[in-house]
């Protein structure tokens, strides 16, 4: 491991709404030691590039800043940082996947309840960011997420074709909203084994598309690939 290109913590955000900056910004810097902040916005929608970018470097004068195709929803950006992160040769002991959802398919107060739950649940409390941590850097295979998000899932077929690995349970849990922390390597050795980004980055639909989608497949399979490594996700 390269000391001078690693860190503790990576925060990889996808902010589709820029308007909830300011919502992160107090989880954000209630992470008590050195990150890296990646931020993907969205081409066209996220307001102006300039006006985000000024807000995000002002806070955090190191964090990476792309502005991407509205295709794959918060999936596809994700993908898009895994793989600028292998290219960079970085590493860390932990992920923390976030999102500015607002759910807006569904009332305004499932959004607000839904963000806030996934959020709270890693960044609500030094503790909790704690907890996560040292559970995530305790076990290579292991995710944490919002007790009240994480769902029960059947095989349904499709989860096969992102491992080489042989499927043999019939349902496992996945973190529905796709916030999570997990341990680095488990996201991107898998990331890297199965050529994911190759495979799929170019495969993902314009604008929301719902059940069914690959970025709706990949938000289940991260949650498959806990327990195809022997392990559960932590609720939290």
């Amino acid at each position: 491991m390269d000391k001078y290109n690693h860190k503790k913590v990576c925060v990889i955000l996808h902010l589709y709404y820029v308007d909830l900056w300011g919502y992160f910004l107090p989880y954000l810097k209630r992470i008590d030691t050195d990150i890296d902040l990646y931020v993907t916005i969205t081409d066209g929608h996220s307001g102006h590039f300039t006006d985000i970018h000024d807000a995000v470097i002002a806070e955090f004068p190191e964090s990476y800043i792309y502005s991407l195709p509205n295709r794959g929803m918060d999936v596809a950006p994700f993908l898009y940082v895994l793989n600028e992160i292998y290219l960079s040769k970085k590493t860390y002991d932990v992920m923390i996947k976030l999102h500015s959802k607002k759910s807006l398919a569904h009332s305004y107060e499932l959004g607000e309840r839904w963000r806030n739950q996934l959020t709270d649940a890693l960044l609500g409390s030094l503790p909790k960011l704690q907890n996560g941590y040292f559970a995530c850097v305790g076990s290579n295979s292991t995710m944490v997420g919002s007790s009240a998000w994480i769902q029960k899932q059947n095989i349904l077929g499709y989860e096969q074709q992102f491992f080489k690995e042989e499927i043999t349970f019939n349902e496992y849990e996945f973190v529905a909203g796709t916030m999570f922390m997990a341990n680095f390597n488990l996201i991107m050795d898998w990331f890297v084994l199965e050529s994911i980004y190759d495979r799929f980055y170019k495969e993902f639909q314009d604008g929301y598309i719902g059940d069914g989608s690959i970025a709706h497949q990949l938000e289940r399979v991260l949650g498959c690939l806990v327990k195809l490594k022997g392990n559960q996700i932590l609720k939290a």
